[in-house]
């Protein structure tokens, strides 16, 4: 499990942002929130929090009854080909570090073990006219 861990944190760049994947299910949404730098783009009061960062990229906090139980980097790509070689780059690296096979699902790319309560799902969205590469890291209770 720790193995695990210790790998989500490289696959997950958090910018300037002092949270990390053993926050999970520990933060609150106001520990969080008074944590950053900055104040967030997009916000849904104790459910959600999106910091906006340099070149589109998006990284948001996802709280079940006010507690972390997930974090989302979105990196922005002007094409789709751009973000689906950025996914398969991240899911083929995911996978020869990790040793796990992903069970692939409606364009989601997950990885679970159950050595671990936290899951990694890799997606492409496309969303206000531009593609992301998703990756979401949560809490699996």
């Amino acid at each position: 499990m720790r193995l695990i861990l210790n790998l989500l944190f490289l696959f997950i760049p958090i910018f300037c942002f002092s949270q990390d994947v053993s926050d999970i299910g520990k933060m609150t949404y106001y520990e969080v929130k008074k944590s950053q730098r900055y104040s967030p783009c997009e916000e849904t009061p104790n459910e959600i929090l999106t910091y906006c960062v340099q070149g589109g990229h998006k990284i948001s906090f996802f709280f079940r009854n006010r507690i972390l139980f997930g974090i989302a980097n979105s990196t922005a790509h002007s094409t789709r080909y751009s973000a689906e070689r950025d996914l398969d780059k991240n899911i083929s690296d995911f996978q020869r570090n990790t040793g796990i096979v992903p069970i692939r699902e409606s364009g989601n790319t997950i990885f679970a073990s159950t050595n671990s309560p936290i899951l990694s799902a890799h997606k492409v969205e496309f969303l206000d006219g531009t593609y992301f590469y998703i990756n979401l890291v949560q809490l699996v209770k």
